[in-house]
């Protein structure tokens, strides 16, 4: 049975995936609006409906179209395509925002202009869009991977309950015996195109695949990713917005 986020009966804070026959696994991270990119680097996986589609977080703000990635999301959804969808941090202030808990003080309102088509006047995220983004998962457990949108905190002693450093976490060092010795794929981390090549060819325990696609003017940076899981192949694909 495909599974989707939109049919759970309630919020669930992580799930395990097992790898289906014939399937093929791809890792996609921080969209962050750019929709023209994002759908020609599915195009260039070639991505079928027995395959499994990650996606790492952050597909809003920052770039252009918020609403249109939202929408082929729920499109490939809709039309029974194994997506995947993790929370990330930009999500998860839209829904703080969107449910009025938080403080002014620690926590930026998404400003006028960013997230066009999704919010309304009164800066609550449309219906459309709402159970999406409120199912949203932290983290997916599979075989050897754990993914998450910006690490584990593995100094504390539960790492799998501390939900706000998936999302917000600034450094991460590796634990083997509390990471069950599985490789970590996360997002958040913006680094150059060369050393996110050098990870995935050394098999690190730990890697980062946010190039900043909206950052497209700096040299190694601006290309949108997708890693394969089962044979470490990464599609780069070029920002393309105008």
């Amino acid at each position: 049975m495909t599974f989707n986020i939109l049919e759970q009966d309630s919020f669930i804070p992580s799930y395990y995936v097992a790898l289906p026959p014939k399937s093929t696994r791809w890792v996609i991270t921080d969209i962050h609006g750019s929709y023209k990119t994002f759908k020609q680097l599915l195009k260039k996986i070639g991505l079928h409906k027995s395959d499994q589609l990650f996606l790492l977080g952050d597909y809003i703000d920052k770039g252009a179209n918020d609403k249109k990635v939202l929408k082929r999301i729920l499109k490939l959804i809709d039309e029974g395509y194994q997506v995947y969808p993790l929370r990330g941090n930009h999500e998860e202030r839209l829904i703080r925002a969107h449910h009025k808990t938080y403080s002014p003080e620690l926590l930026r309102l998404p400003y006028a202009g960013k997230n066009r088509g999704i919010i309304n006047k009164c800066r609550n995220i449309k219906p459309k869009y709402l159970p999406l983004l409120s199912a949203l998962p932290y983290y997916y457990e599979l075989d050897h991977f754990f993914l998450v949108h910006a690490g584990f905190d593995f100094s504390y002693s539960e790492p799998f309950t501390d939900y706000d450093s998936m999302l917000w976490l600034k450094k991460m060092n590796y634990h083997p015996e509390k990471a069950k010795e599985k490789t970590i794929i996360y997002g958040h981390h913006i680094d150059s195109l060369g050393n996110i090549k050098k990870s995935i060819k050394n098999r690190d325990k730990i890697i980062a695949l946010d190039n900043g696609c909206v950052y497209k003017s700096q040299k190694g940076y601006g290309n949108l990713l997708a890693l394969n899981l089962d044979t470490f192949f990464l599609v780069v694909q070029p920002n393309i917005e105008t």
